[in-house]
């Protein structure tokens, strides 16, 4: 997957907007040569366009039903608007949902002009019209047996008054029935699975990243103040035709966390398809590693109030950055 930084920590004029990545299941297509109608990236974007336009025209599933849940209060999405994005040559769409919770059954709000309290009928509604939801399209060929396939990925635009779990149940719910395309996160877990199918690595490369404290030259300006200085060091380590048990060691081995702050692997396949992951040693190891999928983006804490986070451009600007840092590679298909 995409390749995680260890994160800047915020000033106190600052805050996070968290974008949680997800997967959708793979639609196996047909090669462009061999269709007189290829399924392409664009194809894919219109299709979800066409579906959401029949969606909020109908009333169907526009109240979601979640049987795993023991709350009264019931969610349900009023409306999506569809907003096409362009990074370079790259397409997607941005899905900007307004939602609502129902069912309060004894809850109120206070009027803050005049303090009087209105109780909520069973019927009324709480919404937002705020939840940002972004679908990347991926079309993977598999240019060895000649399997193509198509899916999304879907990032989660959290910002910070919006409820991770209502957000995630949003975008399965879009993803299920309105798009046909089941999303699920992106861990660990497919990550070693994907590992272990392979039959051989053409390559594995491991990447160890110190900083240690120095003693080099100091000039008599450094000298006056109080200062630190730390050497970084790298070294590489290259392995051909690596069996996948022994890929699997090598992504989890510990023995060299207390001496290394970072370590970053790429595993290379004789297919091309390359799997990547980089890891802290902050915390575990697994802690790190399922971290780096989920993603955070520093904004400016008057961006909040201003709305200026939901800015079409605005959220434009941070998913650009987030696409150049971390571009997806198609290393997460079965």
């Amino acid at each position: 997957m995409a390749r995680n930084k260890k994160q800047k920590k915020t000033s106190s004029d600052e805050t996070l907007i968290s974008i949680p990545v997800y997967i959708s299941d793979l639609l196996p297509v047909a090669k462009e040569q061999e269709s007189l109608f290829p399924y392409t990236q664009e194809v894919m974007i219109e299709d979800a366009k066409s579906k959401i336009e029949t969606f909020n025209s109908s009333h169907k599933y526009h109240l979601i039903e979640d049987n795993r849940s023991t709350s009264p209060i019931k969610h349900g999405i009023s409306s999506i608007e569809v907003v096409d994005l362009n990074f370079n040559k790259d397409k997607c769409l941005l899905l900007r949902v307004a939602a609502y919770q129902t069912n309060l059954m004894d809850g109120y709000y206070m009027d803050s002009s005049n303090s009087e309290e209105h109780s909520f009928n069973t019927n009324d509604k709480i919404g937002y019209k705020t939840y940002n939801i972004i679908l990347y399209p991926i079309i993977y060929k598999n240019v060895l047996n000649g399997k193509h396939a198509a899916y999304w990925y879907v990032f989660l635009y959290l910002d910070p008054h919006k409820d991770l779990r209502i957000m995630s149940k949003l975008a399965r719910h879009i993803m299920s029935k309105v798009i046909n395309s089941p999303i699920r996160n992106v861990k660990s877990e497919k990550f070693l699975n994907d590992i272990r199918s392979t039959p051989e690595f053409s390559k594995v490369e491991i990447t160890l990243h110190t900083y240690n404290k120095g003693e080099e030259y100091e000039p008599d300006y450094v000298k006056r103040y109080r200062h630190e200085i730390k050497i970084r060091q790298q070294k590489k380590l290259t392995l051909y035709n690596v069996k996948p048990e022994d890929a699997i060691s090598a992504l989890e081995d510990t023995s060299s966390v207390c001496q290394n702050a970072k370590r970053t692997l790429r595993f290379e396949t004789h297919e091309q398809r390359v799997f990547s992951s980089v890891q802290e040693f902050r915390d575990t190891l697994s802690h790190t590693f399922e971290d780096s999928f989920n993603y955070k983006v520093p904004v400016l804490l008057s961006d909040v109030p201003s709305k200026k986070i939901f800015d079409i451009d605005f959220i434009k600007e941070k998913m650009k950055g987030l696409f150049t840092r971390y571009l997806i590679p198609d290393n997460y298909v079965d």
